[in-house]
Parts: C-alpha cells; structure tokens; sequence
C-alpha cells in the first residue's frame, strides 16, 4: 500500500508533471504491474511537441490531482466495496490510450487486451466460496497464534479480490497484525 496522499506530495514544489512521472516509474520498479510501461513510453518521458518542451502547467496538475483526494473528491474510495473497485479495475485493462497522427489521445477498447491477458474480476461471491473451501479449510480449529504464522499467495493478484478475502477470513475482525 502506498501511503495516503502519495500523489499530493508531488505537488509540493518543483516541476509537478517530473515529480509525478517520478513516482510513476518508482512505482513501476516496485510494482511490475505493467500500469506504467515507462521502459517502452518515450511520449510520457520525453514530452515534446514539434521539438519543444511541453510544459504542462503545475496549476493544472494540481486541480486534477487535488480533486483525487476528500474534500474535492465526491468518492471516499476507503470505504467503496472491492468489488466496485475491481470492475473497474478490469475495464481500465480492457482499454488502451492511443496518440493519433493529429497528436490527440483516443481511448479505445480493446477487449483482445483483456482476454489475452486473462484479465476478468472474479465474483464477491465466488471468493467467498474459494476462501471459504480453502483458507477456511486450512485455518479451520487453529489458534490465532498459529494462524498468523500462515503465509498465502496469489501471483495472479489483480485487484486483490482473494488476498483481502483470505486475509478477512483468517482476521475476521478486519485489524491488521
């Protein structure tokens, strides 16, 4: 998890576009998600138009950015329901940005994008089974202590539908240990 505000620290001084593109590629070494693809993106790094540097405004930035967080921003994604936010997840990954030759960006659907990567949002409830069939199974008759020496994995984690059921199903009051 990334701390809270992360991206409104960008915005403290400086270049506010060259501080965000920072974070974004720390966060790509971090992550390996494939979210920033910086190594291949020379339009994002570079930013020129007819060989000029593109200076985006740091005001601009700044409104985008501070609309993201309470109290400009309607949503309080704390307390949405991952399943919400895990559809959107998986249509953010069906779609790709595409810089037309006039120089404009076209978002467009790409559904062989999200099929050829495997990319679907698994069901609430059909987690709840899995975990229940699995970690339940597992977890089932032990001591707290014995439990919190479990480790699970999920190397296809996505939105992180089955790490935060495991995690609920083995700490049912929801703290973090």
């Amino acid at each position: 998890m990334e701390p809270y505000g992360a991206l409104k620290h960008a915005l403290r001084e400086g270049n506010f576009y060259r501080n965000l593109f920072d974070q974004f590629r720390k966060a790509d070494e971090k992550y390996n998600s494939g979210l920033f693809d910086l190594k291949s993106d020379r339009i994002c790094h570079d930013l020129k138009i007819d060989n000029k540097d593109l200076k985006i405004d740091n005001k601009i930035l700044k409104n985008i950015i501070s609309e993201l967080y309470y109290p400009e921003c309607p949503y309080e994604f704390s307390v949405m329901p991952v399943e919400i936010l895990g559809s959107v997840y998986e249509q953010f990954l069906g779609k790709v940005i595409r810089i037309t030759p006039a120089r404009h960006a076209k978002i467009e659907d790409k559904p062989e994008v999200r099929k050829a990567g495997g990319v679907y949002y698994t069901p609430q409830y059909i987690v709840d089974y899995i975990v229940k069939n699995t970690v339940g199974k597992l977890i089932d008759g032990k001591k707290p202590k014995d439990i919190s020496k479990i480790k699970i994995v999920d190397p296809a984690c996505g939105s992180g539908s089955f790490l935060l059921g495991a995690f609920q199903r083995r700490n049912p009051a929801g703290r973090v240990r």
